[in-house]
């Protein structure tokens, strides 16, 4: 006979094994395209390219790498989680969010306690997460404050390095129909392998592109704003109660300009963005 802990730890285990089949799908799928890329296609008409094709090589597997190691760092990072007995400051706080209905400090039921500014519960994680974007499966986790940083990398990331792909693959691919139009074939008559590699990548690479790329352009325009998936909606509510003028209108406190909310998430120096760096402040609280 199951009993209910066990019911609910084979529950956790499915979850966590689920979690675990995204990120290892993520994982193979980088590797399929990056490493099948440069075996099937790339190599065969850059190696014989002198240096100018190493150097290409170079810098897509540069690509390659910190794409992979951010997205190692988003899936191992911990969002952040409230310190265990944390209370609302009672004085020279910069800011801290009330119940609407009450006016009182929000408060978790579930975790038993108080939520600093742009905490919310994540019913996934079973948790409050520190100015939680949202839940993705796609890093088996949450994307708050101690990793967004390193996810929103990652996913930038994943357009520079698919479009960089993209190019050398459409290089390839205009080298064998004009080939293939004159009679001819200048570099080299390209195998079957190479041909379907290069159509299931390039067919890939487009998926990931138009998807990826919308996520980004939009998560680029939170960030302008300094504001999380979640508080975006909430700004869209009480926008539509302030319409119906069932609320007065309330100014968001924490953009702080588009410079310094881009500064505030990948760092002071614009040259550095692309690298990863442990995130400034606490999660606690931010400046308004």
């Amino acid at each position: 006979m199951t009993t209910a802990a066990e019911t609910e730890t084979a529950g956790y285990d499915a979850e966590f094994d689920v979690n675990k089949l995204y990120v290892w799908g993520v994982s193979l799928l980088i590797g399929f395209i990056g490493y099948s890329s440069q075996i099937f296609v790339f190599w065969g008409y850059l190696g014989g390219a002198g240096a100018r094709g190493f150097v290409v090589l170079g810098v897509f597997n540069v690509l390659l790498h910190l794409l992979y190691y951010n997205y190692y760092l988003a899936v191992t990072v911990e969002p952040g989680h409230v310190p265990l007995g944390w209370e609302p400051p009672r004085d020279g706080a910069n800011v801290y969010e009330l119940k609407r209905d009450t006016l009182k400090p929000r408060y978790c039921r579930i975790c038993k306690g108080f939520k600093p500014p742009r905490t919310h519960h994540c019913a996934d994680c079973d948790r409050c997460v520190l100015k939680m974007d949202h839940h993705c499966p796609w890093i088996g986790s949450c994307v708050g404050f101690w990793n967004q940083g390193h996810f929103l990398r990652f996913v930038y990331m994943v357009d520079v390095t698919c479009g960089f792909a993209m190019v050398l693959h459409g290089m390839r691919m205009y080298e064998l129909v004009v080939d293939s139009l004159n009679g001819t074939y200048y570099v080299r008559q390209p195998t079957q392998t190479e041909v379907a590699f290069l159509i299931i990548n390039m067919t890939l690479l487009f998926f990931v592109l138009v998807l990826v790329g919308a996520l980004s352009c939009y998560h680029a325009y939170l960030v302008s704003r300094n504001t999380t998936t979640i508080e975006s909606r909430e700004k869209d509510r009480v926008a539509k109660l302030v319409r119906s003028k069932r609320c007065r209108p309330t100014p968001y406190p924490y953009d702080l300009g588009v410079v310094r909310n881009f500064k505030a998430l990948f760092g002071d120096s614009v040259l550095l963005w692309w690298l990863p760096k442990r995130m400034v402040g606490n999660g606690l609280d931010f400046s308004i």
